[in-house]
């Protein structure tokens, strides 16, 4: 939504192609990229897209990896909101993530 309020058209195709590729990147995800991508395919979901559980997965994975070092405010929060949010859309909540980043808060 911001990019076409900006004028730059993005097109299913290429939207889905980027989500296709986070698990294979997702292993090099610092905390912010977690966070910020957690935080999209939430937004995405709520929208009304399909989200590939598989990329829902792999962040969830990264999550637990990078919470300890999750030092800013806003990660946590973002990735608690994106959580929770993805919960309410019916996929699946991965316990160990929640768990681990709200002990970041």
């Amino acid at each position: 939504a911001k990019l076409a309020e900006k004028g730059v058209e993005v097109d299913l195709a290429t939207m889905r192609a980027m989500i296709e590729q986070t698990p294979r990147v997702a292993g090099r995800m610092d905390t912010q990229a977690v966070s910020k991508t957690l935080w999209f395919l939430a937004k995405l979901a709520d929208k009304g897209m399909d989200v590939d559980l598989a990329a829902v997965r792999a962040v969830y994975v990264q999550a637990r990896r990078v919470a300890g070092r999750m030092n800013h405010p806003l990660d946590v929060s973002n990735t608690l909101w994106a959580i929770a949010k993805l919960a309410e859309k019916g996929l699946e909540v991965d316990a160990a993530a929640v768990q681990t980043v709200s002990e970041q808060a």
